[in-house]
């Protein structure tokens, strides 16, 4: 008898080290805060990458433009150095007065008409291995098993007053010290139609 509670206690104490070692692994990795942008952009002027549309909610295909900004870009990419984003004055300022520890990932997508794009609510969670928790929004997020691949998802949800396409813009404020890799190859934008 002695001898199988001994084998119980080995067993139980590996069971335990191996889900409190798993716990700093992340399963649904979320990478930021998503905040509304005033930025503009002409609806022609987005044409980086596909969004893909698993709902098949249009038969045309729809557009986004993303760019990361680390803190060396951060006053280029608010003078609006690439000619075709405008920004109002206090989200440029706003942003420029941020730590430069923070980065920002913008993106601009086209929405279809009969669609209103919005933002969720925040979630309390982790955003790297550590016990603090965060607000942030879990639309931005890659897959522990898979580090080099990123997914947005951008929520919609049917509105019949909007007549015309239009872009949406948004960014996510992320730690500089995550150093991601988004490329057009590494991030997919997906639909997410709610009711």
């Amino acid at each position: 008898m002695k001898s199988k509670l001994i084998l119980l206690n080995v067993a139980c104490s590996a069971l335990l080290l191996s889900c409190s070692s798993n716990v700093s692994k992340c399963y649904h990795c979320y990478i930021g805060s998503m905040y509304l942008s005033s930025a503009k952009i002409k609806y022609e002027n987005v044409s980086n990458s596909e969004i893909v549309d698993n709902y098949k909610i249009s038969d045309d295909t729809f557009k986004v433009n993303s760019y990361h900004i680390n803190n060396s870009k951060r006053t280029a990419f608010f003078s609006n150095d690439l000619g075709v984003i405008n920004f109002e004055s206090s989200e440029i300022e706003s942003n420029l007065s941020k730590n430069e520890d923070i980065d920002f990932y913008y993106v601009f997508a086209q929405i279809p008409a009969g669609y209103e794009a919005f933002k969720r609510n925040n979630i309390q969670g982790n955003i790297k291995n550590d016990d603090k928790q965060v607000l942030l929004t879990d639309n931005f997020y890659y897959y522990g098993n898979n580090t080099s691949l990123y997914y947005c998802e951008i929520d919609i949800k049917q509105n019949k007053n909007i007549t015309s396409p239009y872009v949406f813009s948004f960014y996510f404020e992320l730690s500089s010290e995550l150093k991601l890799d988004f490329s057009k190859s590494t991030t997919r934008f997906l639909y997410k139609l709610h009711e």
